[in-house]
């Protein structure tokens, strides 16, 4: 007999895509999220899982509708705030992807059954060139002023260096991926898949900057323009 399919929360969110091994704060003010929070702190430390999705808007016979993108990300709770009208401020760390089952009733918040998506041991190691490269990008980018780099180079060595090198990869979309739909799709795709096209989205950027560097002094003249 199969093993039951393990329920969870769910938090639906627009235009945010929540990775493994990031962290996501959050306001709740919600009664339904209140109860969800309060909820979760009735169990055990490592039990405090919610699951969080993209909620995207499509269109259907000129209807418009809202769904919850899958496959989505199991956040732990590791930090709760309390606050004196009830409200809360948590932070979420991505635990490990979920692939959405069936809905279950009975609470005021979305409960669904979800597959866990565990990133497998075996080939999910980068070459060593992709690694070199993505970092030697990070460098280039951080060295030519790029503003929106969501991990700085001490940061992103130190976490290659110390074994995290999917930590780095899985932190990267925040800051240089748009709109969170392409996100999404980065998400669907598996620890190499998504290490590949982070690293060919960073060498993009860095390729842009530099194809920009000559016209770089015309924008600080104002007479210019």
């Amino acid at each position: 007999m199969a093993a039951p399919r393990p329920l969870l929360p769910l938090f639906p969110l627009p235009g945010v895509v929540f990775f493994p091994e990031t962290l996501l704060p959050l306001h709740i003010f919600e009664p339904r999220y209140r109860a969800l929070v309060a909820d979760l702190l009735e169990l055990p430390p490592e039990q405090r899982l919610v699951g969080i999705t993209l909620l995207v808007d499509d269109e259907e016979e000129g209807v418009r509708l809202r769904r919850v993108a899958s496959p989505g990300t199991a956040g732990r709770l590791v930090r709760v705030d309390p606050l004196p009208d009830g409200r809360y401020d948590i932070v979420l760390r991505g635990a490990f992807r979920i692939a959405l089952g069936e809905e279950v009733a009975g609470r005021p918040y979305r409960q669904v059954h979800a597959d866990p998506l565990f990133e497998t041991a075996a080939g999910t190691a980068p070459a060593a060139d992709l690694r070199a490269g993505l970092l030697a990008d990070l460098l280039a980018l951080e060295r030519a002023g790029a503003a929106d780099l969501p991990v700085a180079s001490e940061t992103a060595l130190s976490l290659a260096g110390g074994g995290r090198f999917s930590e780095l990869v899985n932190r990267l979309p925040a800051g240089l991926v748009q709109p969170a739909e392409r996100g999404q799709r980065l998400l669907s795709h598996d620890l190499p898949a998504r290490t590949g096209e982070v690293a060919a989205i960073v060498a993009s950027r860095r390729r842009l900057l530099a194809s920009l560097a000559p016209f770089r002094h015309l924008a600080a003249d104002p007479h210019s323009n």
